[in-house]
């Protein structure tokens, strides 16, 4: 494994750091599959739930107490399994060895930091578009790397939000057209893909709802598996190069 693919040697431009991303994903993606396919898992346990009930998935029991049950968990679940991801990724970027277990005693031993990680980001964020909408937009992405901070560079929470708010800070535009072109990029798969199932249902004919159903949660696992890793490798690759695009600065603002 190279281990040039993080962190860069150098600042990158918009196109670089998504190729950077996509060079991270062939590398790991094989190794990231267990934990992608269980955090998809994880985030439908509502939707199994619901099935297990025999309830339909467009109408969520909100009120219904195991319905929150099964979203926290799956929630709990997915901040797991994601933050471990993410760990192996940054491992074999740099050609070090990975383990299953140290990864997950790493995630799970950050894990009170990450909920509550989760709840002020969603808070402030939530705050800035009821009020503003403009600040929560901005908030939004400049607290967007305070997740891999915290779990790359192990910071508490608090120095985690603001060491992503200084990574971000004159770059918001550049993190916000990286963040567009990859979700478009896996819009378009998933689009794509759904579109495919469909018409592979249609042409076998299969106009039992269940079986349709069903083969649809087959795509969305099977896209969720490489959505995962694509935007933990697309996280990764940005962080790393904003921390040397940043370090190049304060450098430089040192020696003035």
């Amino acid at each position: 494994m190279s281990a040039s693919l993080y962190p860069p040697s150098r600042p990158q431009s918009i196109g670089e750091v998504l190729d950077s991303s996509f060079r991270i994903l062939r590398a790991t993606l094989v190794k990231s599959l267990p934990y992608s396919i269980l955090a998809t898992l994880a985030g439908q346990l509502p939707n199994i739930q619901a099935l297990a009930r025999g309830r339909p998935l467009q109408q969520p029991d909100t009120a219904d107490p195991g319905w929150w049950t099964a979203y926290a968990v799956g929630l709990l679940c997915t901040i797991l399994l994601w933050s471990a991801m993410i760990l192996r990724q940054r491992a074999m970027a740099e050609g070090a060895p990975v383990s299953a277990h140290a990864e997950l005693a790493e995630a799970l031993r950050r894990m009170p930091a990450l909920v509550l990680l989760v709840v002020i980001a969603v808070v402030v964020v939530g705050l800035g578009l009821i009020l503003f909408v403009l600040p929560g937009l901005y908030l939004g992405i400049a607290l967007s790397l305070s997740w891999p901070a915290l779990m790359l560079t192990r910071r508490g929470v608090v120095d985690a939000l603001r060491y992503s708010l200084r990574l971000v800070r004159g770059n918001w535009w550049r993190v916000t057209a990286i963040y567009v072109t990859g979700t478009a990029v896996v819009l378009a798969i998933y689009g794509v893909a759904l579109m495919l199932a469909t018409f592979i249902a249609a042409f076998a004919g299969a106009e039992d709802v269940a079986l349709v159903t069903a083969l649809l949660a087959v795509a969305i696992v099977a896209l969720g598996a490489v959505a995962w890793p694509f935007y933990s490798a697309l996280i990764l690759a940005l962080f790393g190069e904003l921390q040397v695009r940043r370090e190049g600065i304060d450098l430089e603002q040192r020696i003035g």
